[in-house]
């Protein structure tokens, strides 16, 4: 069915997402989902100008998805009003917890409607998480989904040690070595180390694109374009900006010094 205009500034969804790159890929998606239902939607999250996020939201959004900071800063200026949510989501709940946001994920639900639906995703269930769902819904329904198998038979897992200045050497031995891998995603310990390592690949003719905070919008794009080769990401939760399915063979080695 197609989603009856709503007044503007009065969401009836609310999605909460952790970081700014969990929410555009979230708005992404949303975009596929809700192709044919005229779903208005505003993707709101800090680090970047207002502007557009407060046009979208004043055209009359139907779903926000948002970070908890930015959200509070547009409630704070009367932009965005929470009293006709329907349906709320809290995505990568024990992430919330992990990153401090639990006051402000208390005065968010505070403004919402006591009459709603409330979802909480979660890849684990710490007893932070039950008991803040306990507090925050009525009779929830638990449903968990665990593979059967914890590793992909397509990922073959390899161990190389190798002196600490010698892995740039390696990482790109194994590159030119192996054109067959068409996509690779690199973890440094820190983002100055892979932002090091990608201005030095990109000295010797490889396309390497660093997720660091500033330009991860940026490497995304020329990741997914395949204008870049490799994606350095300097921790797993950087990673989660990557649409890292999409990669049709995946090949996992650890480089140990």
């Amino acid at each position: 069915q197609k989603a009856e205009r709503n007044k503007s500034g009065h969401p009836r969804a609310l999605v909460l997402s952790p970081t700014r790159e969990l929410a555009a890929q979230t708005c992404e998606n949303h975009v596929k989902y809700a192709k044919y239902t005229q779903t208005r939607y505003a993707c709101v999250f800090g680090g970047v100008n207002q502007f557009s996020q407060v046009k979208d939201i004043r055209r009359g959004a139907d779903v926000v998805i948002a970070t908890p900071g930015r959200l509070i800063d547009l409630m704070t200026q009367g932009i965005v009003y929470l009293d006709k949510v329907e349906y709320f989501v809290l995505d990568e709940a024990d992430r919330m917890l992990d990153m401090g946001f639990l006051p402000d994920i208390r005065r968010l639900i505070s403004k919402l409607p006591v009459r709603r639906q409330s979802m909480f995703f979660s890849a684990t269930l710490s007893p932070e998480i039950l008991k803040l769902a306990g507090e925050l819904v009525k009779d929830p329904v638990q449903v968990m989904i665990s593979p059967e198998r914890p590793t992909v038979d397509a990922i073959n897992q390899k161990l190389m040690c190798v002196e600490k200045g010698n892995k740039d050497n390696l990482l790109l031995w194994l590159l030119e070595n192996n054109p067959e891998w068409k996509r690779v995603i690199v973890f440094a310990r820190t983002r100055q180390r892979g932002a090091r390592s990608a201005y030095w690949w990109r000295r010797t003719s490889q396309a390497a694109a660093s997720m660091c905070r500033r330009w991860i919008s940026w490497c995304r794009w020329s990741f997914r374009s395949r204008r870049s080769r490799t994606c350095i990401a300097s921790a797993a939760r950087r990673a989660r900006g990557v649409a890292a399915w999409r990669l049709r063979s995946s090949r996992r080695r650890s480089v140990c010094s």
